[in-house]
């Protein structure tokens, strides 16, 4: 729990999710309210939740078990706050932008996971900006901003990245420019770069592809912040 809020303090908008077995045995009325708890407290959005079943000839099979009709009625409580917690969640994203995948047809999924329809035109893999525009029957719509030309030159490239990142330009605009107060870019620096995008808004994958990148393009010269 404790990892979950140090974690949403760095990013607020980070998202978490658990499986959750209803029903091992020994589990008590009392135990399954710590689970109730444990949800709300570590902030958990997805919940995959799944009733115990003994295997044969396991340790847990010749444990004490816990009543069918419980696990089913517990399994069922978890589901609907889980239901719950995720729509509102996806509520919270209407009118936002957001990076997301797109999977097949014109469907996909946001960096947190979220199940996203586009309302215009997309192509299968492309990984595409989008404003959520609505939720409804367990899905969000969106539509799709320009995405205009993502290559990087050699020219300017240090204004137009920080000047690009939206919900954590400021910040993360601070953290490039102290990193640069040694006005040259080589690999030491590059690879902190690397480390100050991964924990930002950008996701590990377009993070890492935009410092291979900055490595392509083989910066010597001293640049100016």
């Amino acid at each position: 729990i404790s990892l979950c809020k140090k974690i949403k303090q760095l990013r607020p908008e980070i998202v978490f999710g658990a499986d959750i077995i209803v029903g091992f045995p020994t589990e008590t009325e009392e135990n399954f309210s710590d689970t109730l708890r444990i949800v709300d407290e570590a902030n958990l959005t997805y919940l995959h939740v799944f009733p115990f079943s003994a295997r044969p000839e396991t340790p847990a099979a010749r444990m004490p078990q816990v009543e069918k009709k419980n696990i089913k009625k517990r399994s069922e409580i978890l589901r609907i706050k889980g239901d719950k917690i995720k729509a509102e969640y996806f509520k919270s994203l209407i009118g936002k932008e957001v990076t997301a995948l797109v999977e097949k047809g014109d469907q996909g999924y946001t960096e947190s996971f979220a199940p996203i329809k586009f309302t215009g035109p997309v192509k299968r893999g492309e990984i595409v900006s989008a404003k959520i525009s609505n939720f409804s029957n367990k899905r969000l719509s969106a539509e799709i901003m320009n995405n205009g030309d993502s290559s990087l030159d050699d020219s300017g490239w240090l204004t137009r990245l920080t000047n690009g990142l939206s919900r954590s330009s400021q910040k993360l605009g601070q953290s490039i420019n102290d990193l640069f107060t040694q006005k040259k870019l080589n690999d030491e620096t590059i690879t902190e770069l690397e480390e100050i995008l991964i924990t930002s808004d950008l996701g590990f994958t377009t993070a890492s592809n935009l410092t291979k990148k900055i490595r392509s393009l083989k910066f010597s010269q001293e640049i100016t912040v």
